[in-house]
């Protein structure tokens, strides 16, 4: 027999039925209800069917229905829609017991005995949202497990009446981590309702001790709640697609820390986020690790554009702030950190810095700087720092500085990024404290004569060439201060006493090819004041000798070598084939140069002769005739013995 249903246009009526309608389903007269929409008909994705129920459970609105005696129940798997529990999306409904509802449908399993899962695993429901602007009054609380998805960012809004989070999630204690997804939706604060506290988004601590939790949010805007978004203990997640805009504080926030639980977050990526216009910062992390923005913008926020602070191995790539009011980057007792980044403040008037180091140390920092006339902040402050900073690539424009104050630090590849507006380049007066080493290595125009000069504990460099300089300056412990210029000029390369010189031997230079003059890699200037042109690998004026005690390889590192010594090599120097070897101790050039042959060991190697043009031989023999006389052959023979004679004295043939 074919099902028959009670049809039924809207949950109103089906709320209505009459004694006969449910007796005749309690007799088998009917199937069950097919209900064609929640308010109106047709205003649901699709009919759902809903048969008779003993289930315990209450009257949810979507799932479980209370009519006059009896539960009507429909049993949704794996798919939710907020529709079916009676959302209207209209702007003006209250849909927030709504949504609850739809969520709180989707079970979490029973715990299972023997597994790493002290409550069980959740079912991974979709609840899906459709287009529609739905009014919140409330904080919707999330499950573990749940994929909360919009129809698209503008389509599918949340309009939030609260002054708290808007959607929320507390962390259950997972051995496993609690995975949420929200996509492709957008939330905002009502006007009429000021955010106080939380966030759009907020991940919070639970009841329990065991803190992990993934987040994914995607295609996802935000704006004018207390924080965008706020998560804590987050591991292997990913915030990608979002735009944070117009917050009562930060944009995107990570802390370690709320009331008090405490717990890093590892292994998060934000790409292609944007924060703009927030009352706080557009990005702060505190704490956690290995944590990478990546094509990510942070403009015009009150507090800074990215603030990490105390963070491990975080990193920023292709990354962009601007007009930042208290400066576009502060990073403060960070470690590890790599910053490739647009940093630009043209508008913003007074002493605001691009990018602060406090307390941080091994920072590299690349990328672009530009400022305006009116910023009299510095591209890089580092207002106290103990480690290792090396701005590598970093160019700007504009009248930015550098400013140091008690730091013994690495900055390297300053280049024309911190040249004031008198052409000099400078420190700021601050003192470096005595036993730290300053090491500034880069290259500044070639209209900058003088690198450093009567600035602090240090001495005057050298303002006499006209050339870019390459500056490292070490302080002792008695506060004597030396320059030691290297690339293009070295002078006084020496550390504390005469007794107590070292040797330096550690310069590193990167090939350049630069027009057709005269420029080398490594130039040893005897100051001819002629320079041939070209460009030179190694360039000496010097008449003195070179003297190289070691091999020369050739090619690659395990290549041929070119060595020296005293005696034959065979048998004693272990070599590859084709290396040369040249004996000290020859007297004459028959065993002087000897050339490895063949073989892997100490063995096969043969003396080098040099090929010298015979002396001329006599032709005295005569044509020979149809049969040799005697006296021809022997003529041959006697041209033959002296043409031996002769390769011999040549060195060309062994005696």
């Amino acid at each position: 027999m074919t099902s028959q249903f009670l049809i039924k246009n809207t949950m109103a009526d089906m709320r209505s039925l009459s004694v006969c309608e449910i007796m005749a389903l309690q007799s088998g007269c009917f199937t069950g209800v097919q209900l064609l929409g929640y308010y109106e008909k047709g205003d649901t994705p699709a009919p759902i069917v809903y048969f008779l129920s003993t289930t315990p459970g209450d009257d949810d609105g979507g799932s479980i229905i209370e009519t006059g005696s009896i539960k009507l129940e429909h049993k949704f798997i794996g798919e939710l829609n907020v529709k079916y529990f009676g959302a209207k999306g209209d702007g003006t409904h209250d849909d927030t017991s709504a949504i609850q509802s739809t969520i709180d449908y989707a079970p979490i399993n029973s715990e299972d005995s023997g597994v790493i899962s002290p409550k069980g695993f959740a079912n991974g429901f979709n609840v899906q949202i459709p287009r529609g602007r739905y009014k919140v009054s409330s904080t919707i609380m999330l499950k573990r497990g749940l994929n909360i998805k919009g129809a698209s960012l503008e389509s599918t809004q949340l309009l939030s009446f609260t002054p708290g989070s808007v959607i929320k999630y507390s962390d259950e204690g997972r051995y496993i981590q609690d995975e949420i997804k929200i996509s492709d939706l957008s939330i905002w604060q009502d006007t009429t309702v000021t955010a106080t506290n939380g966030a759009a988004i907020m991940l919070d601590y639970g009841s329990t001790t065991v803190y992990s939790m993934k987040l994914m949010v995607d295609n996802v805007y935000i704006e004018g709640t207390y924080d965008g978004i706020t998560a804590v203990a987050l591991v292997g997640s990913s915030i990608k697609n979002v735009f944070v805009s117009k917050c009562v504080r930060h944009g995107i926030y990570i802390p370690m820390t709320i009331g008090n639980n405490s717990a890093s977050s590892t292994s998060l990526t934000l790409y292609n986020c944007y924060t703009s216009i927030n009352g706080g910062d557009g990005v702060r992390i505190i704490k956690g690790a290995y944590i990478s923005l990546v094509g990510c913008a942070s403009d015009s926020n009150v507090g800074y554009g990215y603030h990490l602070q105390e963070g491990l191995g975080h990193s920023l790539y292709c990354c962009g702030c601007e007009e930042n009011k208290s400066g576009n980057i502060f990073l403060s007792a960070c470690r590890g950190i790599a910053l490739n980044v647009t940093s630009l403040l043209s508008i913003i008037n007074g002493e605001v810095h691009g990018i602060i180091i406090n307390q941080s140390h091994n920072i590299t920092i690349s990328g672009y700087a530009r400022s305006g006339e009116t910023n009299t902040g510095y591209a890089v402050n580092i207002p106290l720092n103990g480690g290792i900073v090396d701005l590598s690539n970093l160019s700007s424009e504009g009248p930015w500085q550098i400013k140091r104050v008690n730091t013994g630090v690495l900055v390297r590849d300053l280049r024309n990024a911190f040249v004031s507006k008198d052409g000099l380049f400078a420190l700021n007066g601050n003192t470096v404290q005595p036993g730290k080493l300053l090491s500034i290595v880069g290259f500044l125009p070639d209209t900058v004569k003088t690198s450093v000069e009567n600035i602090a504990s240090f001495t005057k460099a050298d303002s006499v060439r006209n050339v870019n300089h390459f500056v490292q300056s070490v302080v002792s412990d008695n506060s004597e201060s030396y320059p030691l210029l290297v690339s293009n000029y070295t002078g006084v390369a020496v550390k504390g006493t005469s007794a107590s010189v070292q040797k330096f031997a550690s310069n590193y230079i990167v090939e350049s090819n630069i027009g057709g003059a005269a420029n080398a890699n490594m130039m040893i200037d005897a100051q001819s004041g002629t320079v041939p042109a070209g460009n030179w690998n190694i360039y000496s004026e010097s008449q003195r000798k070179s003297y190289f005690k070691g091999s020369l390889v050739l090619g690659a590192s395990n290549g041929s070598e070119v060595m020296g010594g005293n005696g034959s090599p065979e048998g004693v120097i272990t070599a590859k084939v084709g290396s040369i070897y040249i004996n000290n101790s020859a007297t004459s050039s028959l065993d002087s140069l000897f050339i490895k042959d063949n073989g892997s060991s100490n063995i096969g190697w043969l003396p080098f002769v040099p090929m010298r043009q015979a002396a001329t031989t006599d032709n005295a023999a005569a044509d020979p005739g149809v049969t040799y006389t005697q006296s021809e052959v022997m003529a041959i023979l006697t041209e033959l013995r002296d043409l031996k004679t002769k390769l011999r004295n040549a060195g060309i043939l062994a005696s």
